[in-house]
């Protein structure tokens, strides 16, 4: 996955501390995921197996492949489309593959759902801050004593906005684009979206989506930028979602002035509402 922070180790017997799990168990899972020859459940196996041996010294638990000490800034997870593997694959006139295993794995939010490379965004910035948005209610998974899921779901609470593609000639291609958002009654935001599946934006897909701001970083010269998922529900249930992107908006504004205004759809989809905080309980597969 991203870059982790770096750690002093000697060569021959490296020291066991958190910082070399996580940066040893993040490398590793990044590295197998360009392989797309992994068989459905091997990633998390191999990443249970790895840290398994290493737990001992650290105070942590790994769910669905998302450590649970940093849980809600490991959700701020994108497929990698620029990656060089996936390049290569369109120089060479190439199809790309499907982003989901055709067997399922792992739930739409973790990084292990998906079988190409990924990026998560670094906030261990020392020039920049940055506040969580949102807060777990209850992350339930399902593993066998190998690491394979058998299932998995998260809920979440936090703020939760409807918003609808504009109709637009340039649409995302291979999932990545800057593009512009609106809300009602008469917001334009303009949003970068990562897509976890590419090309769902247009006629027939995607037109409608929930987005719940997970995390804002802040940024010198006082520029924040909100980091959050897209989100799309499953049908199964009103309030149960899968996650299908990832969208970052950089303003002037926080989130609470930059979202001032607006109000959400009759089409919103929620398991609760708290009234008196504003906020929104969905549940997400």
């Amino acid at each position: 996955m991203s870059e982790m922070p770096e750690c002093t180790t000697r060569q021959d017997t490296p020291t066991v501390t958190p910082s070399f799990v996580y940066y040893t168990s993040e490398q590793r899972a990044h590295s197998a995921a360009p392989t797309l020859r992994q068989p459905p459940r091997y990633i998390l196996v191999a990443l249970s197996g790895l840290v398994s041996t290493m737990m001992v010294e650290v105070e942590d638990q790994l769910l669905a492949g998302i450590w649970k000490s940093d849980f809600i800034t490991c959700l701020c997870w994108h497929v990698e489309w620029d990656h060089p593997f996936l390049l290569g694959m369109l120089h060479r006139g190439e199809d790309l593959p499907p982003v989901r295993p055709e067997k399922w794995r792992a739930p739409s939010w973790s990084w292990a759902s998906v079988k190409l490379p990924v990026f998560n965004v670094k906030m261990s910035n020392p020039r920049m801050s940055h506040s969580i948005l949102a807060s777990i209610v209850e992350v339930k998974v399902d593993a066998t004593p190998t690491g394979a899921l058998k299932h998995a779901y998260l809920r979440l609470r936090g703020s939760l906005y409807t918003a609808e593609y504009l109709e637009s000639d340039d649409l995302p291609i291979d999932g990545y684009q800057t593009t512009w958002l609106q809300l009602l009654p008469n917001t334009k935001m303009r949003t970068i979206v990562h897509l976890d599946e590419h090309s769902r934006f247009g006629p027939d897909m995607i037109r409608r989506l929930h987005l719940m701001p997970l995390i804002v970083r802040h940024c010198p010269e006082e520029v924040s930028i909100t980091y959050g998922l897209l989100l799309e529900p499953t049908g199964i249930l009103m309030g149960i979602f899968k996650r299908c992107g990832y969208f970052v908006v950089s303003d002037y504004v926080l989130p609470d002035r930059m979202f001032h205004g607006t109000r959400n759809a009759e089409w919103i989809e929620y398991e609760s509402f708290n009234a008196e905080s504003g906020q929104y309980t969905i549940c997400i597969l």
